[in-house]
């Protein structure tokens, strides 16, 4: 039997210039099907998931199918006309179909990728097993596959858009496309703004004071477990050394218990009701996209970089725009097909697009053997964390000494996140690892974070910068993902400048204007947080914070349960309000008013000078209401419980 791959279907055959306009007729519009046949497939993959489409109206998410459809097909239709343009110059009737059969491959490679990441959601899902997973000679058998698909799908496009008699009907039926293509083209042009989105008006004039910049945080670091707080065990000598020359806030607290919420906290000093951020897949949205911290710096001339994990510390994953040049070693510049998306007026676009293309980019740069694809939840329980922070760490040091510009770098350690594998053994020497002793192998954590920070301080000093960095060692939520246990906020100036102990209660809310004032650029009013260095805090000013219950693990990603994310408070299941010791929590599962203390606090307020509760009730009541939430259902009288220590 002779062996026959069907190269006849490759021939478009002898074409006269009437068969050639039908031919790209039907490549067009072969093409918009394909494109469509792809971002739907994308589409129903996220908005049956959790995603950041769960909160979206019916309307508009139908909206952003097609509006993203048109994101992906109008880049593809200028290399359309310049090869139908091609086509007719050419005089050579056989020469005349190449440029056909070059714009076949737009199509083909459209429905290969669809494809592709259809088989990889299935086996994942199913099975466990796909792409990300795929390592040394599996990879192969993955590129051969899509190279194969890619080749069948050429093949036969080829096949439908060859004139013959009995197809010659084709592309007669194309008025439901070309209503398709400009109804939602005529809804961009009249949404456009062609106009530059500078959302950092307030800096636009430059600072002549521009210190290097590091955010140093490790995930879940408890105040508590370390001796610059008082801790009976020596976790942390360098810390308690640099604290002396340092502004210590002895009673710190986060704003989420929940890292890419904090983290947002700490980037645009807005808190979580408002922006509605604290686990995936939440993510920043209108002018929250582009009000932070990194934004005002780059106006400032600073190069700026984020060391986290993919997903869970990622700018790009909460939708933090024009924020960092660097993410997790990604470059975070925006491309001209981005910034041509993001003049149009449609919330979640440029972010649906990029989240797509950085899926199909992810998966064909590691079956090519280009890039490996990270699988951030491995990431985080890995037992190699150590490993991964010390590489931040010489990455840091690495990029201080080689850029020419000032330098702002916001990292996030894991070594201090569970399972806790110190690598040096002090604390938990000759221990075995259980419930009784993981007390002493997080304390080992904490005295290996507590080397990483000597590292790059030493650095500092050896190279003359310390005394032009500011470095500001916090923690994303204390340890068990609590928003109610001290963290740790210490802020070294250069020269060891503004150092002193601030007793009153502070927040993530509060580095960004901190470093703002010291820089001397005004704090935007969007900022709900007060510098720490400008004015004398107030002892009972509230501190809001909020965490999440109901986290899913499928697949390897944690997510929010959608059991916990309805109307009215979606995905918040209480307020918390700290003054001085006293915490007053909203519960908005159970409809009740919750009081406890803080454990090991500094210097305690003297309980007559706190705020009567029911002024902390009205306070946190609005709270909700200006920022969106229809509290009818806890405006009423609602019990109020009296937690002790032990039931917190």
């Amino acid at each position: 039997m002779k062996f026959d791959i069907g190269f006849q279907r490759f021939n478009l055959g002898d074409l006269n210039t009437d068969d050639l306009k039908v031919i790209w007729k039907r490549l067009f519009y072969l093409t918009w099907l394909c494109v469509f046949f792809f971002v739907l497939m994308e589409w129903i993959f996220f908005i049956t998931k959790p995603s950041f489409m769960n909160y979206m109206e019916p309307v508009n998410q139908f909206s952003l199918l097609l509006l993203t459809n048109l994101a992906f097909f109008l880049p593809t239709v200028p290399l359309f006309l310049i090869l139908v343009l091609l086509s007719k110059t050419i005089s050579n009737r056989n020469m005349k179909k190449v440029p056909v059969y070059l714009y076949v491959l737009i199509p083909s490679l459209f429905i290969a990728v669809a494809g592709m990441l259809i088989l990889d959601n299935f086996t994942y899902t199913v099975f466990r097993f796909g792409i990300v997973s795929a390592q040394g000679p599996i990879r192969i058998v993955y590129l051969l596959g899509f190279v194969v698909l890619s080749f069948a799908i050429y093949r036969g496009i080829i096949s439908t858009i060859r004139v013959t008699q009995n197809n010659v009907s084709f592309g007669r039926r194309t008025w439901i496309i070309n209503l398709l293509i400009i109804v939602p083209l005529l809804s961009l042009l009249v949404r456009a703004d062609w106009n530059n989105i500078v959302a950092q008006k307030e800096s636009s004039l430059l600072t002549s004071i521009q210190p290097n910049i590091i955010l140093l945080s490790s995930d879940g670091l408890d105040a508590a477990h370390m001796s610059v707080y008082g801790y009976s065990r020596n976790t942390t000598p360098y810390l308690d050394k640099l604290g002396e020359g340092s502004l210590l806030s002895q009673n710190a607290f986060t704003n989420c218990g929940r890292t890419p919420g904090a983290i947002a906290s700490v980037l645009t000093s807005k808190l979580p009701f408002e922006t509605r951020v604290i686990f995936p897949p939440d993510i920043l949205h209108g002018s929250d996209e582009y009000e932070h911290l990194p934004g005002i710096l780059r106006t400032q001339g600073y190069f700026t970089v984020q060391m986290g994990i993919p997903y869970y510390v990622d700018a790009s994953a909460i939708n933090l725009r024009d924020g960092f040049d660097i993410v997790n070693g990604r470059s975070s510049r925006n491309g001209f097909l981005y910034d041509l998306i993001g003049k149009f007026d449609v919330d979640n676009l440029p972010y649906f697009w990029e989240m797509i293309t950085e899926r199909v980019s992810d998966r064909l740069l590691h079956i090519f053997y280009l890039r490996d694809m990270l699988n951030p939840y491995q990431m985080v329980i890995s037992a190699t964390n150590e490993e991964s922070d010390q590489q931040k760490i010489d990455q840091m040091i690495k990029i201080i000494d080689s850029t020419d510009q000032p330098v702002f770098i916001q990292a996030h350690l894991l070594g201090t996140h569970s399972p806790f594998t110190p690598s040096v053994r002090v604390f938990s020497a000759g221990l075995d690892a259980n419930e009784n002793t993981e007390d002493e192998f997080y304390d080992d954590t904490v005295l290996n974070f507590d080397r990483l920070v000597g590292e790059i301080a030493q650095y500092l000093e050896e190279s003359g910068k310390i005394s032009d960095t500011i470095l500001v060692i916090y923690s994303d939520h204390a340890s068990g993902w609590s928003d109610i246990g001290r963290v740790p906020l210490i802020i070294h100036f250069p020269r060891d400048e503004y150092k002193g102990i601030i007793a009153e209660n502070t927040q993530d809310l509060d580095i960004a204007p901190t470093i703002l004032s010291y820089m001397g650029i005004p704090i935007p009013d969007w900022m709900s947080g007060v510098s720490l260095i400008s004015a004398k805090i107030d002892a009972s000013r509230p501190i809001y914070s909020t965490n999440i219950v109901g986290v899913n693990v499928e697949n390897d990603m944690a997510f929010l349960s959608k059991a916990y994310t309805n109307p009215p408070f979606f995905q918040f299941p209480f307020v918390d309000a700290f003054i001085c010791q006293s915490i007053t929590r909203l519960n908005l599962i159970d409809k009740v008013w919750e009081q406890s203390e803080v454990n090991s606090y500094f210097s305690p307020c003297d309980i007559d000078t706190l705020p009567e509760l029911s002024d902390i009730q009205k306070e946190t009541l609005n709270l909700l209401k200006i920022s969106g939430f229809d509290i009818s259902s806890v405006e009423k009288d609602l019990p109020v419980v009296i937690l002790t220590k032990k039931n917190q």
